[in-house]
Parts: C-alpha cells; structure tokens; sequence
C-alpha cells in the first residue's frame, strides 16, 4: 500500500492503494468517500453488502461505512478518494433532487466507456491539486473538481435513468435537499418527522408530499432507514450493548428499539447478533 500523506484535520485526502489498513476517521461520520478500481478485481463488502469490484467500476460510500476486503487479486488497486460531507453539500444544492437521492443509497457504479477518460482525468487532477499545498486556491479548485465531477456522474446518469429529471418546481427539489441533510445531521437525535418539517417551516404532510413526490418514500421511511443502516452497523462492528445502541441512536429505552429493528428486520437485535450472516436484511427499496 502507498502510504497517504495528510492529517485527520484535512477537509479532504486521497491515495492509491488495496484497501487494507485504511485509517478508520476516514470513514467517520463527517466523509464521504469515492473509490475506483484502478486495476485488478476483488469482491468487496461495504455495510456487509457484497460488490465485485474490477476496472471501470467506482464505489460511492456513504460516511461512517465498513469496507472489508474479502478477496482480491495480487495487482488489486483502487484511487481513493475521501473528502467533508459539507462538500458535497455545496454541490448539492444545483442538482436534482432525484439524483441527489440516488447518491445516498447507491454505492455500486459501473463507468460506461465514454466516460471511463473522464474519471481518469478527474483522479489525476485531483491526485495533482492535492499534493499543491502551496496553492493559495487549493481549496477552491478541489471543490470545484469535486462539482465538475459529481455533475459529470449526472448528466451520464441522466441517460440512464430518465425518470430522475424531475420536472419539480425548484421551492421541491430545495427542501428535498435540505430535508437529506438534516436528516444526515440529526437523525440520532431526532426521529420525528415533525421535527424536520419545523426545521423546513412546512407541515409534515407537505414534507410527506415532497418526500413521495421525489423518491416515493415518506420521511417517516428515509428516518427509519437511516436509524436501521446505522444500528446494523453498530451490531456488525462495534462491541456496544444493545442497551448502549439504543442510547447511541437516541431510542427512549432497549425495549422500544428492539421492537423498532424487530419492525425493520423481521427478528430482534440480540438474535441477529447472534446469527451473522443468516438473516435477510432489507434494502432501501423495501422500507
């Protein structure tokens, strides 16, 4: 592996490498991270979903995920690509929000060869705008490539998915957007849809409206996902309780949140903790 050169602090970092020994704030809660396979294959797990990972594929890693390599091949090598959620966010802001949905969920992404040139660009680009500390307008340029980058994915996209061009007015796609971030930064908190719908100064039954109007999911459903992913995670990864879980992700009490995962899951925390592996877990589609 390449050793990195940057430091926890840094808004953003990237690296080649074979994805062992990746420092673990890389993955912390604040970053998003980009992967592309630069040679090689292997069958990757991230958030204990498997993907096969080759050439001309790149992975769109939420924050605070799990990769593990499960196997790989001696060549294995992969651009890695983590910078601050609030990047993002600025980027955003001029998407659609269908796309921008899309963004959350899906981690796995095969390049089509027109745009194989472009991705390869932007890592070198970005590997040489990085390593520029004594640029004046490093970040600035790092962000624009970001935006150039994230917007390149769109119009590809686009083709492919028609539907997500929506034809929303822009007051809909603007608190959609805003609805997914808040959500991002406070869903340990606060699992009421009334608390975002306050925070957006609408009712929660227009929030419920845009919520199926731009992914046909209610709010109430993108909480819960939310809460779920994390709670695998915490089963999966940590050696908390689940008394320590349920505190961790704001639930009254053990009680309510093993009914809650009960609810999401089909079977209780403690029997999935104890049965890795053995118990179908949902995807997105299905909340």
């Amino acid at each position: 592996m390449l050793q990195p050169n940057f430091l926890e602090s840094e808004y953003y970092s990237c690296f080649h490498t074979d994805l062992q020994n990746i420092p673990s704030f890389l993955f912390a809660p604040s970053r998003q991270v980009v992967l592309f396979v630069e040679k090689g294959s292997a069958l990757v797990s991230v958030n204990e979903k498997e993907h096969r990972a080759r050439e001309n594929v790149m992975f769109f890693i939420q924050p605070d995920s799990e990769i593990k390599l499960i196997k790989h091949t001696k060549d294995f090598k992969v651009f890695f690509v983590s910078f601050l959620r609030s990047i993002l966010h600025e980027v955003g802001q001029r998407l659609e929000p269908r796309f921008f949905g899309l963004l959350f969920h899906k981690v796995h992404w095969f390049v089509i060869p027109e745009a194989r040139d472009s991705v390869r660009g932007f890592c070198s680009l970005f590997e040489y705008a990085y390593k520029d500390k004594r640029n004046p307008f490093r970040h600035d340029v790092i962000t624009s490539l970001i935006e150039v980058f994230i917007k390149g994915i769109y119009g590809v996209v686009l083709e492919y998915y028609p539907d997500l061009k929506s034809n929303d007015t822009l007051r809909i796609q603007t608190l959609f957007k805003r609805f997914m971030f808040l959500l991002e930064n406070n869903y340990m908190t606060e699992h009421r849809v009334q608390f975002y719908a306050e925070q957006l100064c609408i009712s929660t039954k227009y929030l419920t409206q845009i919520c199926r109007r731009v992914l046909e999911k209610t709010p109430k459903a993108l909480i819960d996902y939310k809460l779920f992913s994390t709670a695998l995670g915490m089963l999966d990864r940590t050696d908390k309780t689940i008394q320590e879980v349920s505190n961790a992700l704001g639930f009254p009490d053990q009680s309510y949140f093993s009914r809650f995962f009960k609810r999401c899951m089909g079977v209780s925390p403690v029997y999935y903790r104890q049965n890795p592996g053995k118990v179908h877990v949902p995807a997105f589609e299905e909340f």
